[in-house]
């Protein structure tokens, strides 16, 4: 027996290596041509490298060529309707400053990953996770964002409002910042959504003006599982966590709410978009779980703050 059991983990394990053996990274580069240095051709948009794109790939988004910054205008119709691959990364190269124009919906996908991009969008959500219609029932579980500014959204900064056949387990937002999201809700969960993580993250200025008074709220959730943000930083926002309704939004561990966040600047065009500044209090620059900053960008080191704009220089002048 016990050599059977030795020999299935070893399978397993040899299975597990050889998968991620046939992974594969596409990097995308607007402008760029020919011969890829880090393997392959370059892709000038995201929509090509993912039309190759199979379980456990890695699509890593690069600046545009002769820019400081990269902004991809997406069209997501492929990946919102195509289901069956999985587990497959999106990530900014290094620290390169990757703007999605148009923001991202996902449609049943498990393992995905979101990591160091900024999310924005004229039309509607910044993230739309959702379920469509079409279908009798199916399950998200572990889909990890992390490190990603979501701001400027004419909707929801996250939508999970999910409808009847759809599940939606085990999302963890990790270091994101919500800034400025003048539609709705920073990070909207509605039916069937359980075992979510929110942490060490900035929801500020989430609220929108309904002709009466401002409404919003940064973290809501209804008809799912309880949520708690742990490690989080709210200021500005018409609300910052949803009522007891059944299935809610909660203030977790070590919360700030009377805390501005100070920005070093807030041009969606600079690499220093919404970094932190020194004039922050010290729980927003080593207060989130591992005692690091919370937010999705650092304070930048002092050979760079020059690079961070007048507004950001006044500040600094101002709080010392």
């Amino acid at each position: 027996m016990c050599k059977k059991i030795l020999f299935l983990i070893s399978f397993v394990v040899v299975l597990g290596l050889v998968t991620n053996a046939f992974a594969t990274e596409r990097h995308v580069k607007q402008g760029a041509t020919g011969g890829c240095p880090y393997g392959g051709l370059w892709f000038n948009d995201i929509e090509s490298a993912y039309a190759l794109t199979k379980a456990n790939d890695t699509i890593t988004i690069h600046k545009a060529l002769g820019q400081n910054f990269g902004s991809y205008a997406t069209v997501w119709d492929s990946i919102k309707t195509e289901d069956s691959i999985h587990n497959v990364t999106f990530q900014r190269y290094g620290t390169d400053h990757v703007v999605l124009t148009n923001g991202f919906e996902i449609s049943y996908k498990t393992g995905w990953t979101i990591d160091g991009l900024v999310l924005t969008s004229s039309v509607g959500d910044c993230l739309n996770i959702w379920s469509r219609s079409t279908a009798t029932f199916n399950k998200y579980d572990g889909i990890l964002i992390k490190n990603t500014i979501f701001t400027g959204g004419t909707d929801k900064g996250i939508d999970a409002s999910n409808t009847l056949g759809c599940e939606m387990w085990n999302v963890t937002v990790e270091n994101c910042t919500f800034w400025n999201i003048t539609g709705s809700d920073g990070v909207r969960m509605k039916y069937y959504s359980y075992d979510w993580t929110i942490k060490d993250s900035i929801f500020q200025s989430v609220k929108h003006w309904d002709s009466t008074a401002y409404s919003g709220t940064a973290v809501s959730s209804s008809d799912g599982g309880d949520v708690y943000a742990d490690y989080c930083t709210f200021f500005d926002n018409a609300r910052n966590v949803s009522g007891p309704d059944g299935g809610d939004s909660w203030y977790g561990t070590s919360p700030t709410t009377d805390n501005l966040v100070y920005f070093g600047n807030t041009d969606i065009n600079s690499p220093y978009f919404l970094w932190l500044t020194t004039a922050n209090d010290a729980l927003i620059l080593t207060g989130d779980s591992d005692s690091s900053y919370r937010g999705a960008r650092p304070t930048p080191e002092p050979a760079t703050v020059a690079l961070l704009g007048l507004g950001g220089l006044a500040l600094l002048r101002r709080r010392s």
